[in-house]
């Protein structure tokens, strides 16, 4: 998948699922995810074992890495010039995680941002 379908696939988990706080995060009972954990699941990344699971540490660090597009594009909608990198992701959807809309608004400047 290129980085432009990996965030509407993310766009749509959340869309469908609803979204969580935390730092790639994964409900597995109810199919919730952060904005990151979202993006993980979109490259097809497995959540490690239990109800409520983090990603393994090579899913972790492509995202805190910041040299994946998607990440980078979900990234600099949220903080232009990301001054936070990845943590910025963190922290808009630890403050919005009840306000789908503004999850979704997010992905959607972030696709947005990659063209057609």
């Amino acid at each position: 998948m290129t980085p432009k379908e990996e965030l509407i696939r993310a766009r749509e988990i959340i869309a469908e699922n609803g979204a969580v706080a935390t730092g790639a995060y994964y409900n597995r009972s109810n199919g919730c995810a952060c904005m990151a954990g979202a993006v993980i699941l979109a490259k097809g990344y497995e959540p490690n074992m239990g109800e409520g699971a983090y990603f393994g540490d090579e899913a972790n660090q492509m995202v805190l890495s910041m040299e994946d597009p998607a990440i980078v594009a979900l990234a600099s909608v949220i903080d232009s010039d990301l001054e936070y990198g990845p943590y910025g992701i963190f922290h808009f959807n630890d403050g919005n995680h009840r306000n789908i809309d503004a999850i979704l608004a997010k992905f959607d400047e972030a696709i947005a941002s990659l063209g057609a």
